[in-house]
């Protein structure tokens, strides 16, 4: 019986391997030679770097690839098939050029593909999230080439891979195991129509680098919007970096192994996604480097944590494209543009410092490009995170490759402090990387040279005012006030809204970089004040980011009453203009340009500071150019749409001073610790603490109908102690009521706003 069994079971077991074998020979059989996705007509190759051709075929089989030119083979070589049914095949490098070449492949003699249009070139990836993303036809530029039928060149070629590729037949899963091809993979030229999905960045730079090497440029798009990081880096190199898996369990994107559910993983955030799903399968080609721009997704992460991530890619994509003997893939990176993260609004200049520390740890295979200066055009349908204005971004990155890789100019990154010193009431700050020269970016509205904007200064109190600034050498700059005149740290471009900061380093005459956002100190519990343009009487106008539905250019200065406002270049008292006021009747006014409305509401611009509790004054300079004293009433500081104060002038119980018509600058300054609840005519006051935040200011005037009275350098001084709550001011106890019922005030007024337009 015991043999019958074993006999039995040989026979099955021998059935069994047969089966097995035979399905093994007839899979080898059926297996059809073909290249991967990542290959096809109009590819670039690395100029002078190994060719790498590879896909799949049946084990065993002999692989050839023929680079041809006119018929004749100019490079050859075979490979194997492995017993996994891959194959690559190598051969030497070829010169970057406008040379096209056909390559043809065969399998046991047998031809089973044809690459047409094939280039040798720079090749450059472009990855990072939806900045990186956004496709040609969605910038400002690219939809401009669309209108007017504009193209690109066709010495400019893009594999364009699929933000999120199909695997395993669906988009949402994500492989455990790194992939050696994308679905969906394709290679297009600047001319043809389909460049226009692809990256606008890379587009731009692509075009900008060719021309200035004057070689074939190609650029592998992998960027994917909303991705962190973490989702960029391969499993082996977190799990041997004790520091970054700590980070990335903190964050809870860190799975290992047993515990990945390829149904159930996010693309956006998990680590080895991307890497897997896309960065693995470009490992055959040779590129140059890589441009990166991504941030947002990680911006409010402990401070050094993505220099830490950073490093890492660095040095992994280095060992995966092939860059031996201590080398390392180069880098262009870029920091972020101006956008509200949220009430901390110190986020975005601390993650744009933080790109600085990147930069400064490994100058020689990093640059790092700053874009704060860059027109920010929005669409609503894109959010306001994302600026349309590509050309200037992918440029930029071009011009640090030339720099710093090809070695075409003598700054190819942004100026970071190098040193400071605080000393005779100001702060000294000296840079790296100014090229010729520190200078200020001229806007060309002015007569006079611009001042440089951007800058803040503070005492012990932690209250950072705005700053004037010097240039006193090459490389150094000089920040100071005469309201605070024993500071302890400076800033510049330290602010959600720094697009008009305008301190440079230069070449050959020319900006080039802005420099890098930075605090020279940092303090806990520190009050960064945002922008506030208007104060200078010398912006016209500027971009505001606010929610994702609104946001677009305004003028600094508006909300008229009987008045005309025009900017004064000839007869200022500080910096390059003054503000003039002409009045068409006897009462007038004016006020800075602080909110704005939307459906029925009155709105503050996220980006402007609306807390001016921490201010002790206010102050600024006025002067009467009529023929007729006029009266400055008051300043109108409205907390709520329908509440305001008044303050006095200091060291007095008024809340007015007459402007003599003596032709001379005068200087009127407020107390904000004395307000009065709708002016001076009552005894109900309140308090700074009711300026935690405002809706308004209105500067009011009286005068003979035909006055004109110039406006310049508003300065608000910090305050000495901390602004608290009094529960004896009638007007501080109305302000908090109101407070508290506002929001029914809006519920009525969106109702009011839904019905008129319903019917």
């Amino acid at each position: 019986m015991r043999e019958t069994i074993k006999k039995s079971v040989s026979v099955i077991l021998a059935a069994s391997l047969f089966m097995t074998a035979l399905s093994l020979g007839a899979s080898a059989a059926g297996t059809e030679p073909k290249l991967y996705q990542t290959y096809g007509d109009q590819m670039l190759f690395g100029q002078n770097r190994d060719i790498v051709i590879a896909g799949t075929s049946a084990p065993g089989s002999t692989v050839t690839c023929e680079i041809t030119l006119d018929g004749q083979v100019v490079r050859q070589a075979s490979a194997q098939t492995k017993s996994d049914g891959t194959f690559s095949v190598v051969m030497d490098g070829i010169d970057g050029g406008y040379t096209e070449y056909t390559v043809l492949c065969k399998c046991n003699g047998e031809l089973f593909d044809t690459l047409k249009n094939v280039i040798f070139g720079e090749l450059w990836i472009a990855a990072g999230q939806s900045n990186m993303q956004m496709s040609m036809g969605q910038s400002k530029e690219g939809a401009a080439m669309i209108a007017n039928g504009e193209s690109g060149s066709k010495w400019v070629r893009f594999l364009n891979i699929p933000a999120q590729p199909e695997y395993k037949g669906s988009i949402n899963n994500i492989p455990l195991e790194p992939q050696n091809d994308v679905k969906g993979a394709y290679w297009c030229n600047g001319s043809q129509r389909r460049a226009y999905d692809t990256s606008a960045v890379g587009f731009f730079f692509g075009e900008k680098l060719r021309r200035d090497l004057d070689v074939p440029v190609g650029v592998i798009s992998l960027a994917l919007g909303g991705s962190s990081i973490y989702s960029w880096l391969p499993r082996e190199a977190v799990e041997g970096d004790p520091e970054v898996l700590a980070d990335a369990k903190d964050v809870g994107v860190y799975f290992s192994a047993s515990d990945w559910k390829e149904s159930n993983q996010n693309t956006f955030r998990d680590i080895t996604s991307n890497y897997n799903n896309k960065v693995y399968a470009t490992k055959n080609f040779k590129p140059s480097g890589m441009i990166w721009y991504q941030g947002e997704s990680n911006i409010g992460s402990p401070y050094g944590r993505y220099k830490r991530a950073f490093d890492l890619m660095q040095t992994s994509y280095s060992e995966l494209f092939g860059f031996e003997n201590g080398g390392m893939l180069p880098i262009v990176f870029t920091q972020l543009a101006t956008f509200h993260y949220g009430s901390n609004k110190t986020l975005l200049p601390q993650m744009n410092m933080e790109f600085a520390e990147i930069q400064k740890a490994l100058p020689q295979y990093r640059a790092l490009v700053s874009i704060y200066d860059i027109e920010l055009t929005y669409t609503p349908e894109i959010h306001s995170i994302h600026p349309l204005a590509k050309k200037p971004i992918g440029e930029r990155m071009a011009y640090s490759a030339m720099g710093f890789l090809y070695g075409s100019y003598n700054t190819y990154t942004v100026p970071y402090v190098k040193s400071h010193e605080v000393r005779d009431g100001a702060v000294y700050v000296t840079f790296n990387n100014v090229g010729d020269g520190l200078t200020v970016k001229q806007s060309g509205r002015y007569i006079t040279p611009d001042p440089i904007y951007g800058c803040t200064i503070c005492g012990e109190n932690g209250v950072f005012v705005e700053a004037d600034a010097e240039i006193v050498s090459a490389d150094t700059i000089r920040i100071y006030s005469a309201e605070v005149p024993s500071p302890i740290a400076a800033t510049y471009a330290y602010s959600e809204t720094n697009v008009t900061s305008n301190l440079y380093s230069s070449s050959d005459g020319a900006t080039v970089f802005g420099v890098s956002p930075f605090t020279t100190r940092l303090i806990e519990n520190a009050q960064h004040i945002q922008t506030t343009d208007w104060a200078n009487c010398e912006i016209q106008s500027r971009w505001h980011s606010n929610d994702n539905t609104y946001s677009g250019e305004f003028g600094t200065w508006g909300n008229l009453v009987n008045s005309s406002v025009t900017f004064n270049y000839d007869d200022v008292f500080k910096g390059a203009a003054s503000l003039q006021l002409d009045a068409l009747a006897a009462r007038f006014g004016v006020a800075p340009v602080m909110h704005y409305e939307k459906d029925g509401l009155l709105k503050n611009h996220l980006d402007i500071d609306t807390c001016y509790s921490q201010f002790g004054t206010v102050g600024f300079m006025v002067k009467n150019i009529g023929t007729t004293d006029v009266t400055f009433d008051m300043l109108k500081i409205y907390v709520t749409p329908v509440l305001w104060f008044a303050p006095v002038v200091k060291d007095a119980n008024v809340t007015c001073f007459v402007i003599p018509a003596d032709g001379s600058w005068h200087r009127v300054t407020l107390d904000l610790s004395t307000l009065y609840l709708f002016g001076r005519d009552n005894d109900f006051k309140g308090s700074r603490f009711d300026l935690r935040e405002i809706y308004d200011l209105r500067l009011c005037f009286t005068g003979a109908g035909t006055s004109s009275v110039l406006l310049d350098d508003f300065v608000f001084t910090p305050a000495e102690t901390s602004a608290s709550f009094n529960f004896f001011d009638f007007g501080s106890v109305l302000t908090y009521v109101f407070s508290a019922i506002q929001p029914i005030f809006d519920f009525f007024a969106r109702m009011n706003v839904f019905f008129s337009k319903l019917f």
